[in-house]
Formats: structure tokens, C-alpha cells, sequence
């Protein structure tokens, strides 16, 4: 049994009655569903006994939650940490463990280790627009400009880098903070202007950290300022990504 599964086998008995649950099954003919599941079962298979332990039951507490309009994006923004987890030991990590929430302190999500020390990793998902997830619950698919991120998303962006920021307590160019966006123009036509205004932002602020943007849950593109050797960097899915720990 998958991991995904396994955690679904939990929710079930537990939230007998979610809706979410009862559409599981149903949902598993749907092909953008099932390469979702993909992308996550991968990602938690990465995951140390431990580790699986600890976001396994975040994940189940998180699941209860159900915003009005966007269902379940707390308990996906929660695995969400899976992937940047998959990605640390991808990248060179030697071994990478999730770090317990306390009640007095904020800490970073991840904790991982690299030939010269231990640092950490903070996890953010910037997901799609009140506007857009209005429209789609209206039905409406009149004219929403999706030719440039507009100033909403960076505002979003510049707040979750300070508040990750805040939550790493070692400061090193080493530490990490990823954030996966999943961006308004799902049909994926204006990426490239995208990665241009990204590239242009990150390369004009927060100057003191390492930041690795994921575009979207399917990998449409990665991009890494990486302040250590003063770069930033632009890769696609099936390429080679860039070695963060340099």
C-alpha cells in the first residue's frame, strides 16, 4: 500500500462522513487526480519512518479543516512539505527529518543535514486567487488577465519569504525556503513571463536567502537564487535541476 493510500485508509475511519473521502475512489478515473497522486506518493516515499510519522499526523489533524472555497488546501499545503523534503535529498542532503511544532516557538518545517553542518529548510504554497477560485465557483470564464503576476502575488510572496525567514533560527545562505506557487493561468500560457518577472523580483530582493520557487504542483518550472554563489537559476520539468547545495 502507497503511503497516500495508507493515509487515506487513516482519514477514512476518522472522517467517515467527509466528502473528500467519499470522492476518493470516484476521483481516482480523473488523469490530472491520478498524476497528482503520483507526484505525492512519490515524495512521501522519501520519507524517513520518523518523518512519515510526524507529517502523517499533521496531516490527519489538517484534513478536518475545510474552507468554504478551497476545500481542502490546508491538508495539501501540509504534504506540500513532502516534496520539498524529496527535493533537499535529491539535491545532495545526507539525510533530512521533519521538526516538531511547539507551542512557544515558530520553527522551519524541515531540518537537514549537508557535509558542513545541519540547516533548515521552511515550506510555503501560494495557491490561486480569491478572484480565480470566485470565477470557477461561478462558472464564469469571462476575461481574468492572466498575461503578468500581478501585484497580489508578490505581496503574498514578499510576506511568506519574512515570515520564513523568521522562522529559520540558524542564518546561513545554506538554509532553505520553498515555496511552490500554483499560479491563476492553469492552462500554462504565460509561464515564460512568469519565470521573467520571478527571476527579475528575486534577483532584487531578499538578497540574504536561499530561495527555490516550484511552479505548481506538476513541476512546470523551478527557479533558484542561490546567494551563496550569487545566482539565480531556471530549470523544466524532466531536466536536470540545479544543485542547491554547492
Amino acid at each position: 500500500m502507497s503511503r497516500f493510500d495508507e493515509l487515506c485508509q487513516v482519514l477514512s475511519k476518522r472522517y467517515p462522513n467527509d466528502p473528500w473521502i467519499s470522492n476518493y475512489e470516484r476521483h481516482k478515473d480523473n488523469e490530472f487526480f491520478i498524476d497528482s497522486l503520483k507526484i505525492y506518493n512519490n515524495a512521501l516515499e522519501w520519507l524517513d519512518n520518523n518523518s512519515w510519522s510526524v507529517l502523517k499526523t499533521k496531516a490527519i489533524d489538517k484534513f478536518k479543516s475545510n474552507h468554504p472555497n478551497r476545500g481542502k488546501a490546508q491538508f495539501f499545503d501540509l504534504l506540500n512539505e513532502a516534496l520539498a523534503y524529496e527535493h533537499l535529498l535529491n539535491s545532495g542532503a545526507i539525510q533530512a527529518e521533519f521538526i516538531q511544532e511547539t507551542k512557544s516557538n515558530k520553527t522551519p518545517d524541515i531540518q537537514f543535514e549537508l557535509c558542513d553542518g545541519i540547516y533548515c529548510c521552511e515550506v510555503k504554497t501560494i495557491n490561486n486567487s480569491d478572484e480565480t477560485i470566485k470565477k470557477y465557483i461561478d462558472e464564469y470564464f469571462g476575461t481574468l488577465d492572466y498575461r503578468k503576476i500581478e501585484d497580489g502575488l508578490f505581496k503574498k510572496l514578499a510576506s511568506d519569504i519574512l515570515r520564513a525567514e523568521s522562522q529559520i533560527y540558524n542564518k546561513s545562505y545554506k538554509n532553505l525556503i520553498y515555496i511552490i506557487i500554483n499560479f491563476d493561468d492553469i492552462t500554462g500560457e504565460h509561464l515564460s513571463t512568469y519565470q521573467e518577472q520571478l527571476i527579475q523580483y528575486l534577483n532584487s530582493n531578499h538578497c540574504d536567502s536561499q530561495i527555490y520557487i516550484r511552479g505548481g504542483l506538476h513541476k512546470n518550472f523551478f527557479i533558484h537564487a542561490d546567494r551563496e554563489n550569487n545566482k539565480t537559476e531556471i530549470s523544466h520539468a524532466g531536466r536536470a535541476l540545479p544543485d542547491i547545495m554547492v
